[in-house]
C-alpha cells in the first residue's frame, strides 16, 4: 500500500538534510584547521627545542653538540643528587647559576693570516701575486660560521694559455676545424688582456696540437 507524504513536509525534510550536511562539512573544516595549527606549533617547538643547548654528561659532547653550549669546570658547581650534566648550558645560564666566568670553557673559532703578500702592480714583478692573502689558519668549533675577505687584482699582462680537451676522433673534425678557424678571433680578443696568450688542444692518447699563440 503507498503512502502519501504532503509535498511540504518532504520538502521539510530535505532542507533538514541538507542543513545537517552543512554542519558536518564546517565541522570537519575546524578540525582540519585546529589540527594543521597543533602541527605547526609542534613543528615550531621541535625546532626550537633541536637548535638549542640541551644537557649532556661530558664536556666533549657538551661543546661540540651546539655553538652556544658552554660547560662549568667548576668543582662545586652540582650538587651531589646531580648529575655532571648540569654543567652543560649556555654561558649566561651556566654564571646565573653561579658559575665563575673564569671556569666556563666556551670555546670560540679562530683565524689566522699566516701570508698576506702584497698585491702586484705591474707584470715585471719577479713573484706576480694576485690573490691574497695567501695561507689562512683556520680553527673551527662545529656548527659555528667563520668568513674571512679574499682579494683579488689581475696582473696586467699576465700569461694566460687557453686549453681545449676534446674527442679527436673523425667523428668530431668538424668541431675541430671551426676550432682551427676561430682560434685567430679568440687569440685576438686575449691579446686585449694580455700579451703572452697560447691556444690549443688535445684529446685522449694524442699529443698537443697548437693552433695558435703568441
Amino acid at each position: 500500500e503507498l503512502l502519501a507524504v504532503p509535498a511540504r513536509q518532504v520538502i521539510r525534510i530535505q532542507t533538514g538534510f541538507g542543513t545537517d550536511l552543512s554542519r558536518r562539512r564546517m565541522v570537519m573544516r575546524w578540525t582540519l584547521k585546529l589540527c594543521l595549527l597543533f602541527w605547526l606549533i609542534a613543528m615550531a617547538f621541535g625546532k626550537k627545542t633541536s637548535g638549542s643547548c640541551q644537557p649532556l654528561p661530558s664536556c666533549h659532547e657538551c661543546i661540540r653538540s651546539h655553538p652556544s653550549c658552554a660547560w662549568c669546570k667548576q668543582l662545586d658547581f652540582v650538587s651531589g643528587d646531580e648529575s655532571d650534566a648540569a654543567r652543560c648550558a649556555t654561558r649566561l645560564e651556566l654564571e646565573q647559576r653561579g658559575c665563575l666566568s673564569s671556569e666556563v670553557m666556551d670555546p670560540r673559532g679562530m683565524q689566522h693570516i699566516l701570508e698576506d703578500r702584497p698585491l702586484s702592480e705591474m707584470p715585471l714583478d719577479e713573484s706576480i701575486t694576485q690573490l691574497a692573502p695567501q695561507r689562512i689558519a683556520l680553527q673551527l668549533r662545529p656548527g659555528e660560521e667563520q668568513s674571512f675577505t679574499v682579494r683579488f687584482k689581475r696582473a696586467e699582462g699576465y700569461p694566460v694559455d687557453l686549453y681545449y680537451l676534446m674527442d679527436l676522433s673523425h667523428s668530431m673534425k668538424d668541431d675541430l676545424e671551426n676550432i682551427k678557424r676561430l682560434g685567430s678571433d679568440l687569440l685576438a680578443a686575449l691579446r686585449n688582456i694580455t700579451t703572452s696568450v697560447k691556444i690549443g688542444t688535445e684529446g685522449p692518447c694524442s699529443q698537443d696540437v697548437v693552433v695558435g699563440g703568441g
